[in-house]
C-alpha cells in the first residue's frame, strides 16, 4: 500500500485504503501519519513480538554470553570441513546446525533448539579437535532448555501471525492470551529461565 501511494505503482486511491500495516520504525510511522492519519496505522504485531523477544534476551547479560558461546561453536562447525563431515556422518545427514540471523529473533530459537538436540554429538566432536571453541557445560544445556521452552510460545505466535494469504489481526488478542498463559504456567528450573520469564511477562 505504501509503495502504491508513494510510487504510483498500484493506482490505489486514498479512499480505498482502510489501514496500513508497518513495523514501528519512526520513518514508517511518520509516513503513514502524514499520508492517512494515525487512526489508519496498524503496527505489525509479529514485529512487536520480535522486539519483545530480542529485548528480553539482550537484557540478561549471562544469557547473551551463553548464546555467544553457542554461536561460536556453530560458526566453528560451519568453517571446519572435517567437523561438518563428522557431524553429517554421525547424524546420517540430518545434523546440520543453524546459524543465527541478527534481524530475525526466532533464528536464535532455532539455533538453540537444534544445538540442544545434537548436543551430545557436538560435545564428542568438539573434544576431538584442539582448534574447537570450548563446549558449553551440562548446566548451560539445562539453561538453554528453559530458554527454548519460554520462547516457544512466542515463536509459534510469530509464525502464525506472519501469514500472507489470510488476515491475522483478529488473532492478536487470543494469541496474546495463550502466550501469556503458557509462559506463566511454565516453571523454569534454572536461574536464567526464571529471569527471562519475569522479563517477558513484564513487557
Amino acid at each position: 500500500l505504501v509503495l502504491g501511494v508513494f510510487g504510483g505503482v498500484c493506482n490505489i486511491t486514498k479512499q480505498k485504503i482502510v489501514a496500513a500495516v508497518t513495523d514501528g520504525a519512526a520513518n514508517m510511522t511518520k509516513a503513514i501519519d502524514l499520508s492517512f492519519g494515525k487512526k489508519q496505522h496498524i503496527l505489525c504485531f509479529a514485529h512487536t513480538l520480535n522486539l519483545v523477544a530480542q529485548n528480553a534476551i539482550s537484557s540478561i547479560s549471562k544469557l547473551t554470553e551463553l548464546i555467544s558461546k553457542v554461536k561460536n561453536i556453530v560458526k566453528w562447525f560451519k568453517h571446519s570441513v572435517v567437523a561438518s563431515d563428522e557431524l553429517r556422518k554421525t547424524t546420517n545427514g540430518d545434523g546440520k546446525l543453524i546459524q543465527e540471523v541478527p534481524t530475525r529473533w526466532n533464528s536464535i530459537f532455532y539455533m538453540l533448539e537444534r544445538f540442544t538436540k545434537l548436543s551430545k554429538i557436538i560435545n564428542d566432536i568438539v573434544h576431538k579437535h584442539i582448534t574447537a571453541p570450548p563446549m558449553i557445560s551440562a548446566k548451560e544445556i539445562k539453561d538453554i532448555s528453559d530458554i527454548i521452552d519460554l520462547l516457544r510460545p512466542i515463536e509459534a505466535s510469530t509464525k502464525e501471525l506472519c501469514g500472507q494469504k489470510y488476515i491475522t489481526s483478529s488473532m492478536v488478542i487470543p494469541m496474546v492470551y495463550m502466550m501469556v498463559k503458557n509462559i506463566s504456567q511454565f516453571k523454569p528450573t534454572q536461574e536464567l529461565g526464571i529471569q527471562l520469564k519475569v522479563i517477558i511477562l513484564n513487557y
